[in-house]
């Protein structure tokens, strides 16, 4: 079951302790991984991760916050993993609500590239960037291309009401280690997209 004060000590608690280590040691330079959209979500999982934000803001060892959209890897795990599953069923592929949710995924690899770069630039102060890949593609889109990925045929799309998975997910909070869960609903509800600017910003920045 999703346990709020977990969720804080790993996403808050213990960033928190790090940056503050990291700010007496004299450390150059922070790269804190968020995640894109949390402004927006109050899931603990959201508020916990805004807050380590807030707080490294605040120190004076220079930061840098990158907020990727959904990490698409084969070691990439979190929401790809409820894609994946919700993509690898037989016959049929389920669609949540109506499947236009819009996503800007990034390639683990690019994303650690980002990072080997971003590790040797120069900073001031905390930047903040939307780590996004160029493409803004469709929940909807995203499954299909992830079943031709896993290697299965074309199936009949099905869409499920958002009624009955706010249902199943509550299910599978009491779950051990499901990737169906009132967090992954919740994030999954609202659109993960950077805008043209942040996008350029970002892109231009890494230099690819």
């Amino acid at each position: 079951h999703p346990n709020s004060k977990k969720t804080w000590a790993v996403h808050y608690d213990t960033p928190k302790a790090l940056f503050e280590a990291c700010d007496e040691l004299g450390v150059g330079k922070i790269i804190q991984i968020s995640a894109l959209g949390i402004e927006a979500c109050d899931v603990p999982y959201a508020t916990s991760k805004l807050a380590a934000e807030n707080f490294l803001k605040t120190i004076k060892t220079p930061s840098v916050i990158l907020r990727p959209s959904l990490v698409v890897g084969r070691g990439a795990y979190g929401g790809t993993a409820l894609f994946r599953g919700l993509a690898g069923l037989p016959y049929f592929t389920p669609i949540p609500g109506d499947g236009q949710q819009m996503f800007q995924p990034i390639l683990l690899e690019d994303l650690s590239k980002a990072i080997c770069h971003l590790v040797e630039m120069p900073f001031e102060g905390c930047r903040i960037y939307s780590a996004v890949g160029p493409e803004r593609i469709t929940m909807k889109s995203i499954l299909s291309t992830l079943r031709a990925w896993l290697g299965f045929p074309a199936s009949k799309v099905i869409y499920i009401p958002r009624s009955l998975i706010r249902w199943v997910s509550k299910l599978g909070d009491w779950i051990p280690y499901s990737s169906t869960n009132s967090t992954s609903y919740e994030m999954m509800q609202q659109s993960n997209i950077a805008t043209e600017n942040e996008t350029q910003a970002f892109h231009e920045r890494i230099g690819f």
